[in-house]
């Protein structure tokens, strides 16, 4: 009994194994990892800031799983897996162009390939520090730091629902009975928005063609949404305007206000997280077509031929829903661009899709695209080939590093900070 209570966390949670290694991620519960600490043979932690968090105090350097030293390696490995399987996708004649298998990449490389190479490095990291360790509990990691223990472990516990993850729940009776009227509920969920969807879209583009009709042609379309990119854009927009150019802002998504010193020069501004939806019939048909499901076998059999089946799962669901977006982009900007019909799109934040879309787009309609840098541009594959017609940034040493990573050099124009 007493031990029962000098452990209430036994209860409701698994025995942890006396000769088990704990390993705490980021948004772990430190108070039932202190519980848990005290049955484990040995804690490691994925971060520094966890262990000072957990109150590891001195904090030993073996109990920290850092990567930073490896950093450069990893996104390689990913950037090469990334071009891999949108080469692969290219030659399946999935219906990507080379602007778009552009920003296809880039997504593909931040939002599954790199995770996957920084879970197995991780999970490579913790093997080599678990001497005398039968088993792994994990508390707060990732569902790919899951797969890539599990690879190397026999034994590995989760303590909580994995980061990224669904856990399945057991159906009751009330939610069985009631199924009917939830699908009758999102269906006409579905139909709601897919109206209002309709009605933006088309206020959107009335707003952009009045605009045009309004001015001249010398328009310009500016993409922005952070307040550093505004601040970024202050001196080129009120240049622009002072040249009797007429502009016209896009914020993409999610939400963000225009503050007053850019919307003072702009003659209309559209918020792009106004015209989507992810539940519309138009997101509906485009998952159950036959082309999605072509991609995904796609994706699950490069997984298993590069010797990542384990996780050919989430990379088929990532390039799935990395397809489903660069369509969404690729068709609303095509529309934007013909309904305003500027002499040119500027740009800042250069790896987001929308931005990188723009230019897509505006390329393939033969409307020049301008991005400007606005902070660090590190040394990274993230940074590599892009296709704008202008690149402006800072001073030479940001020009080489592009260069060295692809972007055509007659391309980039020093401009000053």
């Amino acid at each position: 009994m007493d031990d029962e209570q000098s452990h209430p966390q036994s209860a409701s949670s698994p025995a942890v194994p006396p000769d088990a290694l704990l390993l705490i991620g980021d948004p772990a519960d430190l108070r039932h990892a202190a519980d848990v600490a005290r049955d484990a043979k040995a804690v490691l932690y994925l971060g520094l800031e966890q262990a000072l968090s957990a109150g590891a105090s001195p904090v030993s350097v073996r109990r920290v799983v850092d990567l930073t030293a490896q950093n450069h390696d990893l996104e390689m490995q990913a950037w090469t897996w990334a071009d891999q399987i949108v080469r692969q996708l290219d030659s399946g004649a999935d219906g990507s162009t080379g602007e778009w298998s552009r920003v296809l990449r880039r997504m593909l490389f931040s939002r599954i390939m790199k995770p996957i190479a920084q879970a197995r490095a991780r999970a490579v990291s913790v093997s080599e520090r678990s001497e005398g360790v039968g088993s792994v509990v994990t508390l707060g990691v990732s569902g790919l730091d899951l797969i890539a223990l599990r690879e190397r472990f026999s034994s590995v516990l989760a303590l909580d629902e994995p980061s990224g993850m669904s856990v399945p729940r057991p159906n009751d009776p009330l939610k069985i009975a009631i199924a009917p009227l939830l699908r009758l509920k999102r269906v006409g969920g579905i139909i709601y928005r897919t109206a209002q969807v309709t009605a933006r879209n088309c206020h959107a583009l009335w707003t952009l063609w009045r605009t045009r009709r309004r001015g001249d042609r010398k328009s310009c379309v500016v993409m922005a949404r952070h307040g550093s990119h505004f601040r970024v854009l202050a001196s080129t927009v009120a240049e622009l305007r002072s040249r009797g150019w007429t502009v016209c802002v896009l914020v993409p998504p999610p939400p963000a206000v225009v503050p007053d010193y850019i919307a003072v020069h702009a003659q209309c501004v559209v918020g792009l997280w106004r015209l989507f939806h992810d539940r519309t019939i138009g997101q509906a048909l485009l998952r159950g077509s036959r082309s999605r499901k072509a991609t995904a076998g796609q994706a699950e059999r490069w997984a298993h031929d590069v010797g990542l089946g384990s996780y050919a799962e989430a990379i088929s669901g990532a390039v799935s829903h990395a397809r489903m977006v660069t369509a969404r982009v690729d068709s609303v900007m095509r529309r934007l661009i013909l309904a305003a019909r500027p002499r040119l799109v500027v740009s800042v934040n250069e790896t987001n899709p929308w931005v990188e879309g723009m230019a897509a787009a505006a390329r393939l309609l033969n409307t020049p695209s301008v991005n400007i840098q606005h902070g660090v541009i590190a040394d990274t594959p993230l940074r590599a080939e892009f296709s704008f017609d202008a690149f402006c940034v800072f001073g030479e040493a940001y020009r080489d590093v592009l260069a060295s990573l692809g972007t055509p050099l007659e391309v980039i124009r020093i401009v000053g900070n």
